[in-house]
């Protein structure tokens, strides 16, 4: 039974992390539309200097996607810590308490990236459209 309900809590924060990242991602997208219409003219000026929406693009999205990676980082990392931390408090014998899988931990960290990276492309066409016509708002 005990290790039942241990791969039970397993899988259930494989899903919370992933309905958390799901969320991030949405809010992070929400967050670079935002960021692309406050800086509208800051954003078109550059445009008129003759940066490329590639570069703009570029931009946003480490932009968008360097914080998601830090904050899945640390979420990961403490998460573990926390694990093993209600193991040994709970009276598991610490030679039974194993170390985390790597793999699992780096893959949300990669979703993490992956998450922040799409909610830049998702927003490509707010660029796209704030800076088409940077005069005609003049």
């Amino acid at each position: 039974p005990e290790g039942v309900i241990l791969d039970d809590l397993g899988r259930a924060s494989l899903v919370v992390s992933l309905v958390a990242l799901a969320l991030a991602g949405a809010a992070t997208a929400v967050a670079s539309a935002a960021s692309v219409l406050d800086q509208r003219a800051t954003l078109a000026r550059l445009r008129l200097a003759g940066t490329p929406v590639a570069v703009l693009q570029r931009a946003r999205a480490w932009q968008a996607s360097l914080p998601l990676v830090g904050v899945t980082t640390a979420s990961v990392a403490s998460g573990a810590g926390a694990g093993i931390f209600l193991l040994l408090a709970f009276g598991t014998a610490p030679e039974q308490v194993r170390p985390p899988d790597l793999l699992p931990m780096a893959g949300l960290v990669l979703a993490g990236l992956a998450t922040g990276l799409l909610s830049a492309v998702a927003t490509r066409p707010v660029l796209v459209a704030a800076t088409s016509h940077p005069l005609r708002d003049r």
